[in-house]
């Protein structure tokens, strides 16, 4: 709650001070200034923690783009050993040059 000044009963309250320009008491303005430091530092804490997690995403981003990088590489190596044991392998090579011929005319 807002304090009060204790000698006056004129001491606006915070629906007054909302709608008008009346200036605050010294007391009321202490108060106030108090409540913004205490949100401050909240706020820093809160922006600590973000820049945390950030820190920790960009971390995991790296990590998975390494992995991916790992993994493509593994795919193109088991790519070329399918090779090896294609059956396609077993086609004499003048019936390999027609079936190209005719996939290039088509």
């Amino acid at each position: 709650a807002i304090p009060k000044d204790p000698g006056s009963d004129a001491t606006p309250s915070i629906d007054v001070l909302e709608r008008s320009n009346q200036r605050l008491m010294e007391q009321q303005t202490e108060h106030f200034k108090s409540k913004i430091k205490e949100k401050n530092k909240e706020l820093l804490h809160v922006d600590y923690k973000i820049l945390r997690l950030q820190l920790e995403l960009n971390k995991c981003a790296s990590e998975i783009r390494s992995l991916v990088g790992t993994r493509l590489d593994m795919q193109k190596e088991v790519d070329s050993n399918h090779i090896w044991i294609s059956s396609a392998r077993l086609l004499p090579v003048d019936i390999i040059i027609l079936i190209l011929q005719y996939a290039i005319v088509r």
